[in-house]
């Protein structure tokens, strides 16, 4: 009996790990592309404030979906797409 919960609770935990590993790679996959959004054309500094807005572990610790829309305002995607 114990040894049922016992696995089955690793299980779980492998589970969140392995979840966290491939949110973690996307996370950074999507900043990655944003910050070259950042840098292409005027107003990079603006741009950059807005970036630094939200932060790496909002993003890899939330289960929203990585989307533009979901951490920023529309006149915030507005001036990161200039």
């Amino acid at each position: 009996m114990i040894a049922n919960i016992l696995m089955t609770f690793w299980v779980l935990v492998l589970v969140v790990c392995v979840y966290f590993l491939f949110r973690n790679f996307r996370v950074w996959r999507f900043r990655d592309k944003l910050i070259d959004r950042v840098f292409q054309g005027p107003y990079w500094m603006e741009k950059m404030e807005i970036f630094d807005r939200v932060p790496y572990n909002q993003m890899a610790l939330s289960f929203k979906p990585l989307k533009l829309e979901s951490f920023f305002t529309p006149e915030e995607i507005e001036m990161l797409s200039k």
